[in-house]
């Protein structure tokens, strides 16, 4: 998986030194003009992290940032394979998320690998359970997120499971009731988000759903 993932970013980078990433881009985000009116206005580094073994590897990747010839507008590309303000990679992401979601499950065991915290290469520094509660936070406040994903799903498979599949959460995991609704949020994005990486085979994260509240 990890393999895989490496040649993702090898594959995207190549597009965006060569240029060949505007071909990938229907049309600017900001006023809707056609991808041929795109052009790339600078390459920022974005590091990546990669969760292998029980060890955190920082990896650099390049994104592309746009600029509109219509509206004069720059913003930045954002590769289909990585979440919206997010460094680690969406698999691993879910994982954890998945993890914690187990009945007997709490934020640090859930972020442990063979009874041992994770830890990052070559560095004193653990994994914090923090980060774990920052992406659930962040999925459970993602409400126009979570009906869109939910409506192309429906334009593309109508009697999936995802919207038979009840999300509940263990008592034990809150003490209001508005850690209780964050908590079932994210998890009902946690399962949309797998339903969209099986029938797309990718993200679909659009503009509106990405801002942070």
């Amino acid at each position: 998986m990890i393999s895989t993932f490496l040649s993702k970013i090898k594959s995207h980078e190549k597009k965006v030194i060569n240029g060949d990433i505007l071909s990938e881009i229907p049309a600017c985000i900001l006023c809707e003009s056609p991808g041929s009116n795109l052009s790339i206005h600078e390459r920022r580094n974005r590091h990546v992290y990669i969760i292998d073994n029980g060890e955190v590897i920082d990896k650099t990747t390049l994104q592309a940032r746009l600029k509109c010839a219509v509206c004069e507008r720059t913003f930045t590309h954002r590769p289909d394979f990585l979440f919206p303000y997010k460094r680690y990679i969406p698999r691993q992401i879910l994982e954890l998320a998945e993890q914690y979601r187990q009945p007997n499950t709490g934020y640090r065991k859930s972020v442990r690998h063979d009874y041992r915290t994770i830890c990052w290469q070559d560095r004193d520094r653990w994994f914090s359970h923090v980060t774990l509660w920052r992406w659930l936070f962040y999925f459970g406040h993602r409400h126009q997120l979570i009906k869109h994903i939910l409506s192309l799903i429906r334009q593309r498979s109508p009697s999936s499971s995802v919207f038979r599949r009840i999300t509940p959460v263990c008592p034990a995991k809150y003490r209001s009731l508005k850690r209780k609704g964050i908590l079932e949020r994210s998890f009902r994005l946690v399962d949309a988000v797998r339903e969209q990486i099986s029938i797309f085979g990718k993200i679909f994260f659009p503009n509106f759903g990405t801002a942070p509240r």
